[in-house]
C-alpha cells in the first residue's frame, strides 16, 4: 500500500483454483476458477 497524503493506494491479485465441486448435483462437475485484479483508493 501507498501512502499519498491522506489518499492510498492499494492493488492486489486473487487466485481461486476450485478443487471442489460447487454445486450438489452429483451428475454435474462445477468448479469455480477465477483470477481477479483488485485495485482500490482510499480517501
Amino acid at each position: 500500500m501507498k501512502k499519498i497524503g491522506n489518499m492510498s493506494i492499494l492493488a492486489g491479485v486473487t487466485l481461486n483454483n476450485g478443487f471442489i465441486n460447487i454445486v450438489t448435483d452429483k451428475s454435474k462437475n462445477v468448479k469455480n476458477h477465477y483470477i481477479a485484479l483488485n485495485p482500490g483508493i482510499f480517501f
